[in-house]
């Protein structure tokens, strides 16, 4: 086995089949789904996902719609308001807001920023 596969964690297959779970249905997952998706009680399944994750679930389905939110922000040109909808958001205030939260900047600077070539031409 590589040094990088060695890295890799390892996690239970109920927790394995929640984050399968996840990458598909970001957009329209609560914790309630993903206990019913996996078979497990909400607050068992949270307690068990905080425990070999390190985070909540609602904070993993969060931080997951923010790098879906960046990475449709920057190849598809959307409006913000797109974007939240397509991450299963009401609006874009709150996308902003919990853009704000856990990449630091506002969705439009992050795409201006990100625009930038490292001399600060536009791409």
């Amino acid at each position: 086995m590589n040094a990088a596969a060695a890295e890799l964690p390892i996690y239970s297959s109920r927790i394995s089949a929640a984050l399968d779970y996840l990458g598909d249905h970001y957009a329209v997952a609560s914790v309630r789904r993903l206990g019913r998706a996996v078979g497990a009680a909400p607050h068992y399944l949270s307690a068990l996902f905080r425990a070999e994750v390190g985070i909540p679930p609602r904070a993993y389905i969060n931080e997951f719609r923010v790098e879906a939110a960046k990475w449709l922000l920057l190849e598809t040109g959307e409006k913000l308001e797109t974007v939240a909808t397509q991450i299963g958001l009401h609006d874009a205030s709150h996308l902003s807001r919990l853009f704000l939260k856990h990449a630091g900047n506002r969705p439009g600077a992050y795409r201006r920023q990100q625009g930038l070539d490292c001399d600060g031409t536009s791409t």
